[in-house]
């Protein structure tokens, strides 16, 4: 006959089964995206003939006192519409061009500031002197910071 002991000790393991289940699908889930997104951006480039090493429109491709093209007006840790931890914000095109694709790729740190991963978002279209209210899942759970790690647009 099993004790009260026995009954919750069985009760935490499966718990601690359903949520290890959870991540990995959750990492599943990360990858699937990746790979997705990965060959998407392939097609892209062989139809477009882009080099997105020459389009980089983050930090680095700004003059000192110059506007760069994208801009990351805010960005602060919050939740995707499905309750899923991500960080969100919003990314203003300050040219008169049309973006037929842009990302944000974001490193993740732990509170001791080593890496821990990385949350990215993407879009296509991004109009001329428009906003992009981005979304980048996080599916690290020891991530606690979050810094801009790159822009792209083509």
């Amino acid at each position: 006959m099993k004790n009260i002991h026995d009954e919750i000790r069985e009760q935490r393991a499966q718990w601690r089964r359903e949520r290890e289940s959870r991540q990995r699908a959750k990492r599943w889930l990360a990858l699937f995206v990746l790979v997705w997104v990965a060959a998407g951006l392939g097609f892209m480039l062989v139809l477009t003939g882009c080099d997105p090493a020459t389009t980089n429109v983050g930090e680095d491709a700004v003059e000192p006192g110059a506007t760069p093209d994208l801009e990351i007006l805010s960005f602060d840790w919050g939740e995707t519409s499905f309750g899923s931890r991500a960080i969100v914000g919003t990314i203003k095109n300050n040219t008169d061009r049309e973006w037929a694709y842009a990302s944000v790729q974001f490193e993740l740190l732990d509170e001791d500031r080593n890496t821990v991963g990385s949350a990215l978002d993407n879009v296509s279209h991004l109009g001329a002197g428009g906003t992009w209210k981005f979304s980048a899942l996080v599916l690290e759970d020891s991530a606690a910071i979050a810094r801009v790690a790159d822009i792209t647009a083509w």
